[in-house]
């Protein structure tokens, strides 16, 4: 599959929108594949290389009501699993910095979204496939809250714990 043109130089995919053409149940990517790209970008993030076409396959034969409401927890934590990386979950933000890698879900204008992140240092993340008109989206914890998110309840998928 041909996804170039959603990939940021450092080949994690930022731009949901461009994957029009990958299936996700009865839907496609660009419409409730957030899940599924968090995960593939938090494996890559962690320091594995996935494959996406791979990444496709396992959500798409496990997915739950053919896809209508996105990955679930368990598809994603499912996933990271076959790389070993599934280390647990927080749900009190003032934990969520003290992750180096991992997939932030939270409410957002248009509805629930996943989103991986990973630390930059100095208290900043790069959060990836937040807003497609940035290229790098670099901000501390408290700003991406302040920017993006509308609602208090969300949880951290841990990836890789920093140390």
């Amino acid at each position: 599959m041909d996804i170039s043109n959603a990939l940021d130089r450092n080949g994690f995919i930022i731009k949901q929108s461009k994957l029009t053409d990958v299936p996700f149940g009865k839907y496609t990517a660009d419409e409730h594949g957030c899940g599924m790209i968090a995960a593939y970008n938090a494996a890559k993030a962690a320091g594995v290389n996935p494959d996406f076409d791979d990444a496709v396959k396992y959500f798409v034969d496990h997915t739950f009501l053919n896809g209508k409401h996105g990955a679930t927890a368990f598809q994603i934590s499912g996933y990271l699993r076959k790389f070993g990386l599934a280390k647990g979950y927080l749900f009190c933000k003032k934990n969520y910095s003290k992750v180096d890698v991992g997939i932030l879900w939270y409410k957002h204008r248009s509805g629930w979204h996943y989103v991986a992140f990973y630390s930059v240092g100095n208290g900043k993340f790069n959060f990836l496939n937040a807003d497609e008109r940035r290229m790098v989206n670099i901000r501390t914890m408290d700003e991406f809250f302040k920017t993006y998110v509308k609602c208090k309840l969300s949880a951290v998928f841990i990836v890789k714990k920093g140390g």
